[in-house]
This record gives structure tokens, C-alpha cells and sequence, in this order.
């Protein structure tokens, strides 16, 4: 497969990152607090290649129509270790190729070694940390490439048993179904898949099915979707069976405030922290002294020191990835006043915003 590899010479900003990858749509890729993950295709597979000693990252993405890879440098590595937890608006499933992945879910670290699956609903805050040595690949599927997928085994189930019998035994179908019902929206629903003897009982089983799913995205032969389809229906099928995965059903703890922060925080960061209390309060339909409240919670800052944090991070985006002007960046950020600006950026990071450029830009 022939693989395109991007410029890693200068430090890409996540928005740049995020507009490398085409069957992926990442929202709010820059966000301090929750990104919004959403498919433009019917499915995606993504491999990650991490190796943390050899300071190397890397995305493969494959679509019906599309491979690609990104490969990012060592400070682009760094710097999505301090990327927000995502959210999708699909099932995805991770499956660990070799090595071990961490992950934040929700406010809990977990870690999964070779052989094991974790499958997400789209509630589910999360992002896997790039750090050590791994290699994972990642399905993610929309809700209608899913619903193809258990229809068709329906139809079959119907010709031999109770055409229910799906959704009374397998966890992962249970999770479609609850994922795609409008009753079920706040559901914080995962799957674990551990290897029930060993992991390389477990590789040898799974590898051979995704590396056909490859083969047959790539050649495109008559019935390849079909073929597609029934590949990740068998996949699911091994991964509900006892004598090769024990399963672990987990609900995360979600906290009550989670969305209500999200909502602040995007309204703030859309803004670049030019947002009012009263404005906040107006749109959100909450009293301005719970929405202090509740950002305080969250980042231990009042409003307006949250707003001047958001504010600081964006000019400093600005001067690092762009050529453009301070006159022209303090105008950007919806900034009238240019000697309140210099004293605040003096402030927090000791010296002005040309120094600040000029001393940074040389690391990049």
C-alpha cells in the first residue's frame, strides 16, 4: 500500500492534524476541554503506531475510498498528549495489535494489552495516550453500516431460531441496538475483551480477519462490501465466544456537570474567551452564579481567569503557527484594547508576544 507521509519539519497545531485525516470529521479539535468525533464514510479503520523510544507516531487510514498515513514528529506527539477526551457519534471498537495502550475513560487510566478489545458507545468520554511502545487499530462505524450488518444476520437467525436471539445473547449487538435508540442518548455503556487462554490464541484468530478486510477494501473484487460486512460480523462472533474472550460489561461514571462544562467551555473557546457571564447565562439558559460554579469545579479558575487562559492559549497558537502580525492577532481575538493585551500576555509567560514568538519558534 503506498503510504503518504506529510512534513513533520514544523509543529502542526491539532486543527492541522485533524484536517490530515478525510474519513474522520474532528470538531472542536483544539478544544481545552471535549472534542466531537463524527465519519464522513460508512466505516474507517485506523492503525496507530506508536514508539515512544524512537520518538515515532503514526496514522494509517483506510476507507472504501481513501488510505492514507500522518505521520507526526515528536513535539506533535507531545502535544497530543495534552489533547482534550473525544467523544464520537459512532460505535468504535480498539483492538490492541501489540503492546500496551492507555486510556482515559472518562476519569479512570486503563490499560490493554495485545489481544485485547474495547468497544465504546458515543457517550463515552475517552482518548488513548501515545506514549511507549504499541500498535492498535481502530473501527469506527456509522450507525447505518451497523444496522446493514445486523439485518443481514437477523434475516439469517430468522431462517434457523428466534430471530431475537442476537440481542438476548451478545453484548456487542445490545450495545448497536441501545446506541442507535434516542431513549438511550446518555447511556456511558463499554465492552472489555480480555483473551480467555492466551493473547496469541487471540491474534491468531483476529489478525487473518482483518488482514482480509484489508485485502478486499484494497482490491475492490465483486462482493467485496458483502464480504466486509460479514468479516466484522464474524469478528464480533469471536469476541462473544467464551472459550476465546471473557467479556466485562462497564458503565462509566459519569458526572453530573460533564455536558454543562462542555457547553461553556465551547461557547468560550469559540469565542476566545470573549464571552460574558451575562451572555453564557443567556444562552445556556442557566444562572450566571451555577455557570461560575461549575468552572470553577472544573478548572479550579474563575470565569474571567478561565476566559483569560483560553484567550492566551489562542495567541499563542497564533504566534507560533501563523506569520501573522501581533497587530493583526490581538485584532483576530476580538481585542480592542493592544496595552491590555501586552500586559496580560507579560504576565503570564514574562516577556512580550514577539519575544515569546521568536524564542519558541526556534524549538519548533
Amino acid at each position: 500500500m503506498d503510504m503518504i507521509q506529510t512534513n513533520t519539519k514544523k509543529t502542526r497545531s491539532l486543527t492541522d492534524l485533524a484536517k490530515q485525516l478525510n474519513g474522520l470529521n474532528i470538531k472542536h479539535a483544539e478544544s481545552l476541554t471535549l472534542q466531537h468525533f463524527s465519519l464522513t464514510v460508512p466505516f474507517l479503520i485506523m492503525l496507530e503506531s506508536c514508539n515512544e523510544s524512537n520518538a515515532f507516531l503514526q496514522f494509517y487510514e483506510i476507507t472504501y475510498n481513501h488510505h492514507s498515513a500522518v505521520l507526526l514528529s515528536e513535539d506533535e506527539r507531545k502535544l497530543t498528549l495534552t489533547r482534550a477526551q473525544h467523544k464520537h457519534a459512532f460505535v468504535e471498537m480498539m483492538f490492541v495489535l501489540s503492546g500496551e495502550v492507555t486510556m482515559q475513560i472518562e476519569h479512570q487510566i486503563v490499560t490493554y494489552t495485545e489481544g485485547q478489545c474495547c468497544i465504546m458507545n458515543r457517550n463515552i468520554h475517552h482518548h488513548e495516550l501515545p506514549q511507549g511502545n504499541f500498535s492498535v487499530v481502530f473501527f469506527m462505524f456509522q450507525n447505518e453500516f451497523l444496522e446493514s450488518i445486523m439485518n443481514n444476520y437477523q434475516a439469517e437467525l430468522h431462517m434457523f431460531s428466534d430471530p431475537h436471539a442476537s440481542f438476548k445473547t451478545n453484548e456487542i449487538f445490545r450495545l448497536i441496538h441501545d446506541n442507535q435508540a434516542d431513549t438511550r442518548l446518555f447511556d456511558k455503556v463499554y465492552l472489555n475483551y480480555r483473551p480467555a487462554a492466551s493473547s496469541q490464541a487471540a491474534l491468531e484468530k483476529m489478525i487473518p480477519l482483518f488482514n482480509e478486510i484489508i485485502f478486499e477494501i484494497m482490491g475492490k473484487e465483486a462482493g467485496y462490501s458483502l464480504y466486509i460486512k460479514g468479516a466484522f460480523l464474524r469478528f464480533f462472533r469471536l469476541l462473544t465466544s467464551p472459550e476465546l474472550y471473557s467479556e466485562e460489561k462497564s458503565l462509566a461514571k459519569a458526572v453530573q456537570h460533564d455536558q454543562v462544562f462542555a457547553d461553556i467551555a465551547h461557547m468560550m473557546e469559540e469565542q476566545h474567551g470573549r464571552c460574558t457571564r451575562e451572555e453564557l447565562s443567556r444562552k445556556l439558559h442557566y444562572t450566571g452564579e451555577y455557570i461560575n460554579r461549575i468552572v470553577k469545579m472544573y478548572t479550579g479558575k474563575t470565569l474571567s481567569e478561565y476566559a483569560q487562559t483560553i484567550l492566551l492559549e489562542d495567541a499563542k497558537k497564533l504566534l507560533l503557527h501563523t506569520d501573522m502580525n501581533i497587530s493583526d492577532i490581538i485584532y483576530s481575538l476580538g481585542i480592542s484594547n493592544r496595552s491590555y493585551f501586552y500586559r496580560l500576555f507579560e504576565k503570564a509567560y514574562g516577556m512580550t508576544p514577539l519575544e515569546y514568538r521568536r524564542q519558541h519558534s526556534r524549538l519548533l
